[in-house]
């Protein structure tokens, strides 16, 4: 089965059958507002707060209470860094596996032409994944 295939298959990244762009009932959910930064613009989110999962949705303006997933990762892949000019906007690198498709809002990364401080990877490393990129900024750096 799948199990067999993915060594690295944690249960509880695919338990709650998150997919990008579907929606689903935020309910009560732990959520914090941010904006996340890309080609098109700057655009609001919430960053859903999950054990195992980077979880950034898009707020259901026609239904309240609803959001569309727009970025999911598991949390294990994800580096975070504060950006040292401003404390109120976190940069993620995300690692996936050689081939995968990046999330939705993240701009595929290449350390090699253009090494982003901070975010460091052995040339093991690169051949073995893929690096996506994502800014988030935050109103207030407590929130960050």
């Amino acid at each position: 089965g799948a199990d067999a295939e993915d060594p690295l298959h944690v249960p509880e990244e695919v338990a709650d059958g998150y997919q990008e762009l579907r929606a689903f009932e935020l309910g009560r959910q732990d959520r914090i507002v941010c904006a996340v930064a890309t080609r098109e613009g700057r655009h609001t989110r919430y960053l859903v707060l999950h054990p195992f999962l980077l979880l950034l949705v898009q707020p259901d303006l026609v239904s309240p209470g609803w959001a569309m997933v727009r970025t999911v990762a598991p949390v294990r892949a994800v580096e975070a860094q504060l950006d040292p000019a401003d404390p109120r906007t976190l940069r993620l690198a995300v690692r996936l596996a050689v081939g995968s498709v990046g999330p939705c809002e993240a701009t595929p990364y290449d350390p090699s032409v253009a090494p982003e401080k901070g975010f460091r990877m052995s040339a093991e490393e690169r051949r073995g994944s893929s690096l996506f990129m994502l800014t988030l900024n935050f109103e207030d750096a407590k929130r960050c």
